[in-house]
């Protein structure tokens, strides 16, 4: 009989420390930041986003582009050193996952939203997906006007964290994970057979 060793994982790639900061805070309650790869808010906004944070003492990890950090407000690093960190890459799809993490704060590109569902994180900006996220499943909200300011950002972090719709939009995202794990499994497989079979009728 032959011993089969099992899979070796391969490590995830995080050189910048995210998951041993991750490791030392409480349950969902940490605010994920980024906006993709391409888009990325103007420095007013990047302002006003760094103020909330500040101001709302949410802990945080924020994935910013190097060049993008010069906009952040004087001192705004030194001052949130103990609440959260800025980093110029992190590995998204496994801090979604991470307990700690509480929402994902996004421009609500397609594969944001899918990987924060999938993850039952939630929350923001592309118009139409995040009508969707906020109208829709009920699983988060946009910023006021898909702007971002020191206040309204402020408020939106107090919704989701302290108020009740945090909590709803919680259990709807839940649900909404488990109704996506269904949908990729066998059974939902077995569904999108018989929708080709019909197109294959017509």
């Amino acid at each position: 009989m032959t011993v089969i060793p099992p899979p070796t994982l391969t490590p995830v790639r995080d050189p910048h420390g995210c998951f041993a900061w991750m490791g030392k805070r409480s349950p969902a309650f940490v605010a994920y930041i980024s906006f993709g790869t391409v888009m990325e808010p103007p420095p007013v906004e990047l302002v006003a986003i760094a103020q909330g944070l500040e101001s709302s003492k949410v802990p945080f990890v924020w994935s910013l582009k190097e060049k993008n950090m010069v906009h952040l407000p004087k001192g705004f690093l030194d001052r949130t050193r103990e609440q959260g960190i800025v980093v110029p890459w992190a590995p998204q799809v496994e801090l979604l996952k991470h307990e700690a993490t509480g929402v994902n704060v996004t421009h609500c590109g397609w594969n944001s939203v899918l990987e924060s569902l999938s993850a039952d994180r939630f929350w923001r900006i592309n118009r139409l997906n995040g009508r969707a996220v906020e109208v829709v499943w009920k699983v988060g909200m946009m910023v006021n006007n898909g702007f971002f300011t020191k206040e309204g950002f402020e408020k939106c972090l107090h919704q989701v964290f302290v108020h009740d719709d945090g909590k709803t939009m919680k259990a709807n995202a839940k649900k909404l994970k488990e109704q996506l794990q269904e949908d990729v499994s066998t059974k939902g497989f077995e569904s999108f057979k018989v929708l080709l079979d019909e197109i294959v009728k017509v």
